[in-house]
């Protein structure tokens, strides 16, 4: 299947659910200027006012709407490491605040870190190596996170049942 056929499938699997696009900035030089471009609502996750050069290298959270110019443009980044997909039952507004939670972790001496969890191959890495507990908090109101593989020639879909964690992966038309 194509991408935008995978895509699309899966963010239709979730009933009532809104998409989001978790982009990173650092990916793009220009992410302000994307944005504006775009004309589309987005929220920074990160916290308070940043100055233009943070503002650059920010996470941005935007909602997706299907056969959208933001989703568009955002497949044409697959396999870059630009950010990811999402479903939620959830407005722009709390997911922004859910995930402003995880920005700074702390290491077992205490430690603060930054988790660029925005980051595909972090997010991706951190899913096969967490607990049951850590994977439930970063889900919270996320039904689903579609995440690029390695390769970037496939789509990972990471998602929350009550036996536990799960996970598939689809593979991509060349």
């Amino acid at each position: 299947m194509s991408l935008l056929s995978v895509v699309d499938q899966c963010l239709n699997s979730e009933p009532g659910g809104s998409a989001f696009a978790v982009v990173d900035g650092a990916a793009f030089p220009n992410i302000l200027a994307i944005l504006s471009e775009l004309n589309c609502p987005h929220l920074c996750i990160h916290r308070g006012e940043l100055i233009f050069e943070e503002a650059l290298t920010a996470a941005y959270l935007i909602p997706v709407e299907p056969d959208s110019a933001v989703l568009t443009w955002f497949l044409k980044t697959w396999g870059q490491h630009c950010g990811f997909l999402m479903t939620a039952d959830c407005n722009l507004s709390t997911l922004r605040n859910h995930f402003r939670q995880f920005l700074v972790v702390y290491d077992e001496r205490g430690q603060p870190m930054k988790f660029r969890f925005y980051d595909p191959r972090v997010i991706r890495a951190f899913f096969n190596i967490c607990s049951q507990q850590q994977y439930q908090l970063l889900f919270g109101p996320v039904d689903q996170f579609l995440v690029e593989s390695v390769s970037g020639k496939q789509l990972v879909r990471f998602f929350s049942q009550l036996d536990g964690r799960q996970n598939e992966t689809l593979t991509l038309e060349n």
